[in-house]
This record gives C-alpha cells, sequence and structure tokens, in this order.
C-alpha cells in the first residue's frame, strides 16, 4: 500500500488505536486469569505446584510456538480474521475452564483434581495460548500498514499501557472476585469481556480498513498508474512481496538479529515467568492471603507502564543498537532480582533484624523493577524493531518469531520453576534467574560490539544508495 494510503485523519488515528488497545488488553483477562486462581487453588490442594506448572507451561509452550505460526501467518492472511478467531476462542477456552473448576460434588477442587490426571486443563490452556498468539503480531502489521512512520511507532510504545492495564485489572478483579465469588469467577468475567471485545472488532474495523484500501489484494481499476501501465498499487505490492520471496528460514538467518536470540529467550523468562509465580512467591515467603497477595501486586503493572517509553529513549540514545539497548535493561534487571532475592533470602527473614513490612516492600520494589526492564525489552524487541522490516513485508513475521522465542523461555521457567521449586526453594530460584540476567546483559553487550558498523535490518529494509559505475564501464 502506498503512504498516500495511510490513515492521516486524527480521529481515525484514535479509533484504531483505542480499538486495538481494548482488543490486546481485555486478552490480558483472558490469559492471567489462572495466575490468579493458582493460589486458592494450591491452599486447597486442587493442584500441586508441578501440576500448575505444566498447565502454565502448556499455555507458554504454544503461545511461543504460536506466535511463530501466526506471526508467518500474520503477513499473509487478514488481521481482521486472526484477531476475531483469537478473541473468540480464548473467550470460549475460559468458559470452558469455569465450567471445568465447578465440575465434580466436590467444587473447583475435586473438579481440577479430578480432571489434572486426564491433561484436560492442560490441553484447554495450550489451546489458550495458542489463540491469544493470533492477537499480537497482527495488531502490529495493522500499525505498520495504517499508519505513518510516527504514528505507528507512537501507536506500538503507547500500546505498552494497554499490557499494564491488562495486568492491573487481571489483579484487580481477581482480588475482587475471590473475595466474593467462587474461583470459577476468575474465568467466567475475561470469558464474557473476550466476547464483548470480538462484538467491538468486527463492528468497528472493517470500516477503517475500508477508508485505506488496506489488506486489500485485489486493484482498483482507478489506481494511478505509472507509464509502463502498471498501477502504482500493483507496484507497492510487487515491491512488498520482495522480501517474501526469500524463504522464511533463509531471511530469519540473513535478517541479522541472530545476536538477539538468547536475551529473547530469557526475557520472556522473566517477563512472563517471573509475572506469574509473583503471587505465590509472596504468599509463600510471607504468609499472605491471597487477595492481599493480589493487591500488593498491582504495584508491579504500575511500573512496568515505564517499560516501553524507557525502551524508545534508550534505543534513540544509542543510537538504534537494540543489542546495547537490551544489554543495558538486562543489567537494570539483574540488580532488581538480587535486591529481591536478598529480602526474601531465609537468612535474612530468620535474623529479624529487618521488619516483615520493610522486605516485603523490597521484595516489591525489586521484581517491579526486574519486569519493568523485562517489558522494556518486551517492547524493543517485539514492537520497536519489526516495525524495521515493513518494506520486506516481514513486521508480523519478525515480532512474532522473537514473541515466540520470549514464549518458549516463559515456558521453561514454567516447567523448571514448579519442578525445582521444592527443591531449592524461592532464595535459589531468585539466585538463578539473577545469574542469568546478568549473563545475558554480559552476553547482549558482547553481541551490539559485533554489530556496532551494521545496520539491523533485513537487505530489502536499507535505503539503497547510488552506486558509481566502476572504472571502464560504460556511462549512461
Amino acid at each position: 500500500m502506498s503512504s498516500s494510503r495511510k490513515l492521516r485523519n486524527p480521529a481515525d488515528i484514535r479509533t484504531l488505536f483505542w480499538l486495538c488497545w481494548l482488543v490486546y488488553g481485555t486478552s490480558y483477562l483472558g490469559r492471567l486469569n489462572f495466575s490468579s486462581a493458582m493460589v486458592p487453588l494450591l491452599d486447597s490442594g486442587a493442584l500441586t505446584s508441578v501440576a500448575a506448572g505444566w498447565i502454565q507451561t502448556a499455555y507458554f509452550a504454544a503461545y511461543g510456538i504460536g506466535s511463530l505460526v501466526n506471526g508467518l501467518a500474520g503477513d499473509r492472511a487478514h488481521p481482521r480474521t486472526m484477531i476475531l478467531t483469537g478473541l473468540a476462542g480464548s473467550a470460549a477456552v475460559n468458559a470452558l475452564f469455569a465450567l471445568l473448576t465447578t465440575a465434580g460434588d466436590g467444587g473447583a477442587a475435586s473438579g481440577v483434581v479430578a480432571s489434572v490426571g486426564t491433561f484436560l486443563p492442560i490441553l484447554l490452556w495450550g489451546a489458550n495460548g495458542w489463540l491469544q498468539s493470533m492477537i499480537w503480531a497482527p495488531i502490529v502489521r495493522i500499525f505498520a500498514v495504517m499508519l505513518t512512520p510516527r504514528d505507528k511507532l507512537d501507536c506500538c510504545i503507547n500500546m505498552v499501557s494497554s499490557q499494564v492495564t491488562g495486568t492491573l485489572a487481571s489483579y484487580v478483579f481477581g482480588a475482587i472476585l475471590l473475595a466474593v465469588f467462587p474461583v470459577e469467577s476468575l474465568f467466567w468475567m475475561p470469558a464474557l469481556l473476550l466476547a464483548g471485545a470480538a462484538v467491538a472488532w468486527v463492528a468497528v474495523f472493517p470500516r477503517l480498513t475500508a477508508r485505506t484500501g488496506a489488506f486489500e489484494k485485489t486493484v482498483s481499476v482507478d489506481a494511478p498508474r505509472t507509464e509502463t501501465g502498471k498501477s502504482v498499487t500493483e507496484g507497492t505490492m510487487k515491491s512488498t512481496n520482495k522480501g517474501r520471496n526469500k524463504g522464511t528460514v533463509a531471511f530469519l538467518l540473513t535478517a541479522g538479529f541472530g545476536f538477539l536470540v538468547f536475551p529473547a529467550l530469557l526475557h520472556g523468562t522473566l517477563k512472563d515467568g517471573l509475572v506469574a509465580w509473583i503471587p505465590a512467591f509472596l504468599a509463600d515467603r510471607f504468609a499472605l492471603s491471597a487477595s492481599s497477595v493480589l493487591m500488593l501486586t498491582t504495584a508491579v503493572p504500575i511500573v512496568n507502564l515505564s517499560g516501553a517509553y524507557i525502551a524508545r529513549a534508550l534505543y534513540r540514545r544509542t543510537g538504534e543498537r537494540v543489542e546495547r539497548s537490551a544489554a543495558i535493561l538486562f543489567l537494570a534487571g539483574s540488580v532488581g532480582l538480587a535486591v529481591t532475592t536478598a529480602a526474601g533470602s531465609d537468612a535474612v527473614m530468620l535474623s529479624g533484624m529487618l521488619p516483615t513490612l520493610l522486605l516485603q516492600c523490597a521484595s516489591i520494589a525489586g521484581l517491579a523493577a526486574a519486569t519493568a526492564a523485562m517489558m522494556a525489552v518486551n517492547s524493543l524487541l517485539t514492537a520497536i524493531y519489526p516495525l524495521k522490516f515493513e518494506r520486506s513485508g516481514r513486521v508480523s513475521t519478525v515480532s512474532g518469531f522473537l514473541n515466540a522465542l520470549g514464549y518458549a523461555g516463559a515456558a521453561l521457567s514454567m516447567c523448571a520453576t514448579g519442578s525445582a521449586l521444592d527443591a531449592v526453594g524461592w532464595t535459589g530460584i531468585l539466585a538463578l534467574w539473577t545469574a542469568l540476567t546478568l549473563l545475558t546483559s554480559l552476553a547482549a553487550f558482547a553481541g551490539s560490539l559485533k554489530v556496532v558498523s551494521r545496520r539491523e535490518a533485513s537487505p530489502v529494509d536499507r535505503p539503497q544508495r547510488p552506486t558509481r559505475p566502476k572504472e571502464g564501464s560504460p556511462r549512461p
């Protein structure tokens, strides 16, 4: 699509942004609700930590694989269909999970325990992960295709507030619902809200695309034509498909972000794995009730709101060197985790030298700093950086690939944390995360030294400079 077909009316741009904001923010209610339900289910004996870890692992593994597959599909399929499928499907899965928790005479506990033996909740929550992976990469593509360079960057950055608001709403609503209603209400509410978001998406998005002709494969007979008779739109489509003609594997190997693979893996371990286990960590270390834990953890997403803006400022400050920006952010994350490790260690808590309230605040502050740094890395890798690939038509592919790596790391974190928790305790888990974060910072910095003179986009995305004719060659 040519630049003349971008949305330029401020009202249309705001409508598109807030529609995508609503869709993605609501999706968080249907993914983090299991983390809120995990504490009462563990306390009641309905789930073991290993079973809960595997259910979370299924989600993140499916989301990771789905991010890759749906990221590739997102550069070809219509985003309207993909996002609608993700919203409606996730609503259905949450409704089924609500019914699952009420199965049996014993209520939630007996229902989940009986089903864990047949892996039904694992399969269901894995399906939820796949369906939710159909939402983010198409949104990034929508911004890249329908908006001007400045507007698309601003929208991608501001979309982080939808993640933070969704996370915050999940914790707040979770605390309120648990105080008044049974645990299955944590799944009924997101199911209804996701269904409502799907209706809003179908009602509004087609009207916006109709004004730009975005994502339409047909070429209008009224489109401007060049001297050779080809339409401008047709030429633009061929230019966009130039990057797609290269095989996906070949593209990923030559696109120039090999040094981002390990940072992408580990940031998912912390951004999603850490957030998922925060309620269980606070409840275990400080003997807090489920509703109190959820209210305390609301501080984490509020601080996370700063992550995207830190990422944008740092990215510009480092001359758009994504590896160096990631190195600084991982270093900040390791400091936050070190604070949490010290405040929550057995030695410090048993010594009685510091008040429990102070240790709680230090733990929350350290976790908030670490997750804010990882939110910044997430914005850097899955929102800002993929915009470089608009000309090659690979925005969704790059965003999906890096997002897939993040969720692969989150899946490993869920499985490893649930299995190792009984063996090494929270002190050992946090110490390991701190060490890995510091090592990733060093690896990313080393990678930035190797790519300092290389542009970070694919050859198709690099601006072409006019070349001088070789000596002895005929001049025009």
